[in-house]
């Protein structure tokens, strides 16, 4: 797949005035999301270069704090092409990164704090006790505060669009995804199909209370027995 093609085809809709929530992921034939807790065996190079792409089109890229755990985040960070597509379109490296998180519970110390070419969001409530928000704030992070007890993404997306940041990109994980699709706040899904089996298999969405959601096939590529689905919200 050519980088030319992959911009027009996720090109993010003209005339945005509202957050536009993109989702990205990735699952085997039979459903599974994981191999032994990560993604990363279900991709390839051309699902990479996907991944790139989204990231390289958003304003900000939202993720859950267990799957920063559990994929070991660190910083968004471009193939240098990319990097300098975006420097000449937008005037930074790469969007920030939206860390989703009830309790506040990081690691000051992990790789999402360290190096990032804009500061890291952590999206949070007021329960969260004030010593873990303190030295998020310390590591560099900047706070927005979303609900009570638990993170209302309706709010967090608000807080984002009061940045500037509309265009979003989330990338997991399953609790984050359901609760926007229970919310009804999923405009696109862009989802990989990776040619393999595994078995013990978990839905992308495992985290939505449940309900049916009506989809819109909007483009299908392929390479190397991967098929790259985009639907929209019907």
């Amino acid at each position: 797949m050519r980088e030319e093609e992959l911009s027009d085809v996720y090109a993010y809709p003209d005339g945005l005035a509202a957050p536009y929530v993109r989702v990205n992921g990735i699952m085997a034939l039979d459903g599974a999301v994981a191999v032994h807790g990560v993604s990363g065996p279900l991709g390839s190079r051309s699902d990479r270069a996907v991944y790139d792409e989204l990231r390289q089109l958003a304003d900000v890229v939202v993720v859950g704090s267990g799957t920063v755990r559990s994929e070991q985040y660190g910083t968004v960070r471009l193939p240098p092409e990319l990097r300098e597509r975006r420097m000449r379109r937008c005037g930074d490296e790469a969007p920030p990164l939206a860390i989703i998180t009830a309790s506040a519970d990081l690691d000051p110390l992990s790789p999402v704090f360290s190096g990032a070419s804009a500061a890291p969001l952590v999206i949070t409530t007021e329960s969260a006790p004030a010593w873990r928000r303190r030295r998020l704030q310390d590591a560099g992070a900047v706070l927005l505060i979303a609900g009570q007890e638990r993170v209302e993404l309706s709010v967090a997306l608000s807080s984002l669009e009061r940045r500037g940041l509309i265009k979003v990109l989330c990338e997991g994980g399953p609790r984050v995804l359901g609760q926007l699709v229970d919310e009804g706040l999923v405009d696109e899904l862009c989802l990989t199909l990776s040619p393999h089996l595994v078995g013990g298999a978990t839905s992308l969405l495992a985290g939505a209370a449940g309900g049916f959601r009506a989809m819109r096939l909007e483009g299908l590529l392929t390479d190397s027995g991967f098929l790259f689905a985009r639907y929209r919200r019907a």
